[in-house]
């Protein structure tokens, strides 16, 4: 598993794979499974991987094309 290392409020982040659902122009909300993120212990704060923001990005500006997210 990946390691996210610490928060900045001094707690750590913990790994795990969550659903995350955005929404692309007017069409349906599309809903993402097994989305890798770090969530920190202490203050609630989630954190992503830098190629899962970029393939998200990537996503909402090709929303007809099919990308792989983890």
């Amino acid at each position: 598993m990946r390691s996210y290392g610490r928060c900045p409020c001094s707690g750590h982040y913990e790994a795990r794979s969550v659903e995350v659902t955005i929404a692309l122009d007017r069409d349906e909300p599309v809903v993402l499974s097994d989305v890798p993120q770090g969530a920190c212990d202490t203050c609630g704060a989630r954190v992503y991987p830098a190629a899962v923001l970029s393939r998200l990005e990537m996503l909402k500006r090709n929303r007809h094309e099919t990308v792989d997210i983890a």
